[in-house]
């Protein structure tokens, strides 16, 4: 049986053609509270829902390819033991836990199964065990 290790959905991270309107529509619309913007990957806008606080992460992308979401990320409380006990399950990862800057968590990603973005985020600093 596997460990329950997350705590709920962090965040959702969606690349958008026009950053602009997508802000519009959030927060005059729905009505959502703006938290924070940031320069990071080409600019992003983060909401906050209520009542459970889930972000919705915004992102202007020119790339050729549609926008889409480009990743959803669970809150986990101990993300190096998360991390460590994940990997050691066969869940790939891109790289170690790495404080996020621009955000305030601690963040390591993850690949589903077909390749996809799953990240990990925690406001805890990592205890390494070694």
């Amino acid at each position: 049986m596997a460990k329950k290790l997350i705590e709920g959905i962090d965040h959702i991270d969606i690349f958008v053609k026009d950053l602009t309107k997508y802000v519009d529509f959030l927060q005059n619309k729905l009505g959502l509270e703006m938290i924070r913007k940031t320069t990071h990957r080409g600019g992003s806008v983060e909401f906050r829902t209520p009542p459970m606080e889930t972000v919705i992460e915004v992102h202007q992308t020119t790339e050729l390819y549609n926008p889409e979401i480009n990743h959803i990320a669970l809150r986990v409380r101990g993300i190096q033991e998360t991390y460590d006990w994940l990997k050691s399950q066969g869940v790939v990862f891109d790289s170690a836990p790495k404080f996020s800057e621009p955000t305030g968590r601690w963040i390591a990603n993850a690949r589903f199964p077909d390749g996809k973005r799953l990240q990990l985020t925690s406001t805890e600093s990592p205890q390494v065990q070694r």
